[in-house]
């Protein structure tokens, strides 16, 4: 069963409310820390015209649980992700949410097939036959964490040109017609992207695939002995991941899994080296959207032409507005 959590509710009395869906499980620690990011860097002129719907469902084991989106990517699981993922985002849109953030970099290959609509036969190994499912198709629009990161690499670090890149295998090598995301996104920014390797001495992919999922596994024992146990491990298989990119002479790192910064921090890296968290990125990317909705709400903006305020083809950002030139302002 899909539930979805009324996380912060506006004020009564306010007249003017931002909605901000949050489609979470991917995994449940990562959203958690996500929204724990957010609602405390939520500024006084936000506060009581937020209204944040969260779905954070522990996938693992339900009926409707979410397929491992990297294992479809690298073509080691049969069913795109993007049908459950589609469900709870049309869930969200039922909440009149003006907009949605996704605390998992992975599931962003499966923007553009969400916002599509797809249909698609899955084969019933039961009754021998194909059973088909239409997606729900998402109009809402999302906020691009990989446009975002690249958009924060550029404004806090410009000099950087070489960027190491920490995530699953699927993200990482791609698959399934899709090209590796953070490449595709940051390399016609002119930034090179690199990522661990694996080779006859040493397993970096592999060991940082085999951390993220520890940090998932971890994010279902509760807060006792045993999962802090679970996190060191998944720590000291990451940084297997970052030496091999801090040899490779990376100028940043990118925790390119949300699960990365649940154990690696700019205090397991060199000064030098900016490591650059991505569920922060997404809480600043979050809290500006909301802000400059709420300013036009407040504004009351009127247009005759649709005004394009974020990208819902899934490569690019939130930021271009197209709007006629002349706006009238209701005072």
């Amino acid at each position: 069963m899909i539930e979805i959590l009324h996380k912060m509710k506006a004020d009564t009395n306010a007249k003017h409310v931002v909605r901000i869906g949050i489609l979470g499980g991917m995994g449940v620690g990562a959203t958690n820390q996500f929204y724990k990011l957010l609602e405390e860097s939520i500024p006084e002129e936000l506060k009581g015209n937020l209204d944040i719907h969260m779905v954070n469902d522990p996938v693992v084991g339900m009926i409707d649980e979410i397929p491992d989106r990297s294992r479809y990517i690298e073509g080691e699981w049969p069913e795109t992700p993007a049908f459950e993922m589609s469900k709870r985002a049309y869930f969200l849109e039922k909440q009149d949410v003006d907009f949605i953030v996704m605390p998992c970099n992975t599931a962003h290959y499966f923007l553009p097939e969400m916002q599509r609509g797809l249909y698609f036969n899955e084969f019933d190994k039961e009754t021998g036959e194909f059973i088909g499912h239409i997606l729900y198709k998402v109009t809402t629009p999302f906020v691009h964490i990989q446009k975002e990161t690249l958009d924060f690499i550029q404004q806090e670090h410009p000099d950087i040109k070489k960027v190491g890149v920490l995530a699953t295998t699927g993200t990482v090598k791609g698959g399934q017609g899709l090209n590796p995301i953070f490449s595709s996104v940051f390399e016609p920014a002119g930034l090179e992207v690199i990522y661990p390797t694996n080779d006859d001495n040493v397993h970096a992919q592999d060991d940082v695939m085999e951390g993220i999922r520890a940090v998932k596994k971890a994010d279902l024992m509760g807060d006792g002995e045993e999962k802090q146990l679970k996190l060191a491990e998944a720590k000291e298989l990451v940084m297997v991941g970052v030496e091999d990119l801090l040899n490779k002479r990376s100028e940043a790192i990118v925790g390119g899994c949300t699960e990365i910064p649940l154990v690696i921090s700019q205090e397991d890296v060199p000064e030098s080296i900016p490591v650059i968290d991505t569920i922060e990125v997404l809480v600043n990317a979050t809290i500006r959207e909301a802000n400059e909705l709420l300013k036009e709400k407040r504004e009351q903006v009127l247009t005759f032409n649709d005004s394009i305020r974020y990208d819902v083809s899934g490569a690019g950002n939130v930021a271009a507005q197209q709007t006629r030139a002349a706006r009238v302002i209701i005072l």
